[in-house]
């Protein structure tokens, strides 16, 4: 079974966030490679489409993955 992470927007803004890159790339990179699944609310996936264009992009990349 596919370790399944709720991820909140927060996680995609720390993306581009120096603060937090590293760590937020290597959580998508699992992501796309299969080894996660990402879970997310339809709250948040409202905030993310509303979000900086940067961000909104991320997310959909995520769901195509």
């Amino acid at each position: 079974m596919k370790l399944r992470l709720y991820l909140d927007t927060s996680v995609f803004g720390g993306f581009f966030d120096p603060e937090f890159s590293i760590e937020t790339m290597q959580i998508f990179d699992l992501v796309a490679e299969g080894e996660i699944l990402c879970i997310y609310s339809d709250l948040c996936e409202e905030e993310l489409i509303l979000a900086p264009s940067r961000i909104s992009e991320l997310l959909k990349k995520v769901l195509f993955f």
